[in-house]
This record gives C-alpha cells, structure tokens and sequence, in this order.
C-alpha cells in the first residue's frame, strides 16, 4: 500500500520561494562588493606605486633601509658648514625637498665642499721640489760676478732670481747673504767712480758709469744721485745735457792727453786740435801712430778746471749729457771751494 505524500500547502511554497530569491539577491550583492573591493585595490597599489615614484610618500621602502614603511623622517638638523658627507649610505634626508633632490640626482649645495677627487680622497696641494744646490751656487756665482765688473743691474736680477729659487724668498739665508755682498760690492763701486772723477779720470769713470746703469735700476740711481749730492755734483743718473753752451776751445798743441784704444789705456800728446776732434802721436809697440779722435774720447793728463770745463762743452756739442754731467763733476771736484763762475753757470743748467 503507497505511502501518499500530503501535498505542500499554498502558503509554505511562497515562503521557499521568497527565501530563494533572498539568497540569490544577497550573493550578488556579495559579488558587487568584492568586484568593486578588488578595483579600488587595485588603483589605491597603482596610486601607492606611483605616488612613492615621485617622492609623495618619502623615501622609498630600499632606500629607508627596512621593507615596511617609511620612518618618519627626524627633527631637522643644520649640518656643519662646510660639511661634505653624502646621504648614499641611506641616512634619512633633513626635509622632503632635500630627498627630492637627492633622487632627482640634483647637485649639491653651493656652501658644501666639493666632492673628493677619484678614489675618495682629496688631492694634496703641490709639493715644491727641492732646488739644486749646483743651481744655487751657479746663481749666486753668476750675481757676484756680474757685480765685481761693475754690472750692478744684472747682478741684482741675478739676486731675483735666486730669491724665486729658494723656499723662504727674502728671508733665505743665501739671499740675504748675496744681498749684503751685492750692497757692499755697489758701494765701493760708486766710490771708485767719484774717486775717479776728483783724480781727473773722466774716460776711466765713464765706463763705470755705463756698467752701473746698463740695467735701469732705481735703487742703482738712487745711490748714484745720494754721492753725487755729497759733491753738490749735477745728478750723475740722468743723461740729458744742457740746452745750449758756448762753443769748446780746442786743446793746445803737445798737450799730454790720455785715450783708451782697444781696451788699453794710451798716452799721447796733442799734434794739432780743433773744437771737436785732435790728432795724436802716440808711441806704441808696433810704432808711432797719429790718429785722429774725437775730442769726446780724449782727456788731458792731470787736467784743470777750467779744461774741464772745456771738454764738458765739446761733450755738450756732440750730444752726450752722461759725459756733460762727469766733466762738469771733475771740474768741481778739482776746483776744490772757489770753482769758476763759468763752470757753476753750466752746473746750475743741469738738472
């Protein structure tokens, strides 16, 4: 005999039916969520990426030196002036624009240091290299020579030069030694040219005149000028001559005159004479010879004053103001307190 099964009544088949639906309707809703969820996940990761790229949200886990977030970055903290210690061991930055330009690759500071060179170490400044003792010696060699000619310009910048060779300049030993030698040299020199003068040896003190300001030097002119003021001499560093003078007498027939030829210093006497030249006779030891000189390069023996005066103007008329003013210089020297008003009138045209 079958079992019948009662038939579900009307009211029960609604409510399944309705509670279905809620099911349904609550699983897609479910669904909706997680989609939604899973999109806004997806853009904040794309926004977190991009934002930590360009420097929004600090530095970057690696460079923080941990795998979570980022610290949060201290107090800031002036670094010392001139200080030049990089933040590539992953120190954390002062504030966020220096970690934005320290990953823009900006460059650094203007008041830092500049970066060490090659290697991490910075590069020593140049070492001067020992002077040879051979090239001092041939230096300061050199000076003393050029001084005991009587070459005093060359000899001072000699004494430069080894100033610029030596470590200590002026306060080197050598250099001051060579400069007191020089001094000492100088001032015999000056004195041996006004001794040369007051002894009437005018052609003689010409040549130490000439080696004196071969090189201009001031302080070489200074010394000359300072003698010759003892004199109350015309200043002996200049050259120019008077403006005009009266014609020169010419010297006597058989004067004894002294001349210089070929290096040699000659005596002669006069044959015959005008106001700008003479002839001489002079015995030498191939024989006797006659030549004629200017008078520019003749000077009497043991001359006067007044013949000073003679050959100061024949030097003026030829041009040669250096000779004018040592004519001029003997002249005094010889005339001792009483010099002739002619020669004190061509001293006063020299200045």
């Amino acid at each position: 005999m079958a079992v019948g099964v009662p038939a579900a009544e009307p009211g029960a088949k609604v409510a399944a039916a309705h509670s279905a639906t809620l099911c349904d309707d609550a699983t897609m809703r479910r669904r909706r969520w997680l989609l939604r969820g899973g999109w806004l996940t997806a853009i904040l990761v794309v926004c977190l990426v991009l934002g930590r790229g360009a420097g929004w949200f600090g530095t970057e886990p690696g460079n923080a030196g941990d795998s979570g977030a980022s610290p949060s970055p201290p107090p800031p903290v002036s670094p010392p002036a001139g200080s030049s210690k990089a933040s590539a061991t992953g120190s954390p930055a002062t504030s966020a624009g220096a970690v934005g330009a320290a990953q823009d690759g900006a460059a650094m500071p203007a008041a830092q240091s500049p970066p060490p060179a090659a290697g991490g170490t910075t590069s020593a400044p140049p070492t001067r290299e020992p002077v040879d003792a051979d090239r001092i010696a041939a230096v300061r060699s050199l000076a003393i020579e050029e001084a005991e000619a009587g070459y005093f310009g060359r000899a001072r910048l000699a004494l430069a030069d080894l100033t610029r060779l030596l470590p200590a300049g002026d306060a080197a030993p050598e250099v001051i030694q060579l400069r007191e030698q020089l001094a000492t040299l100088q001032a015999t020199a000056i004195e041996t040219l006004c001794r040369d003068l007051a002894d009437g040896r005018v052609l003689a003190a010409r040549v130490r005149l000439d080696a004196l300001l071969a090189v201009p030097d001031q302080a070489i002119a200074d010394a000359l000028d300072a003698a010759a003021s003892l004199h109350a001499w015309p200043r002996l560093s200049l050259a120019g001559g008077p403006p005009a003078v009266p014609a020169a007498s010419p010297l006597p027939a058989d004067r004894l005159v002294r001349v210089f030829r070929e290096g040699q210093e000659r005596t002669g006497r006069v044959v015959s004479a005008l106001a700008t030249e003479a002839t001489l006779r002079i015995v030498e030891a191939r024989g006797v010879t006659f030549p004629t000189l200017p008078v520019t390069t003749v000077e009497p023996v043991d001359v006067t004053p007044a013949e000073a005066l003679q050959q100061a103007r024949a030097a003026a008329a030829a041009g040669d103001g250096r000779l004018v003013r040592l004519w001029v210089a003997c002249g005094l020297a010889r005339a001792g307190r009483m010099p002739a008003t002619d020669l004190m009138a061509l001293r006063m045209l020299l200045r």
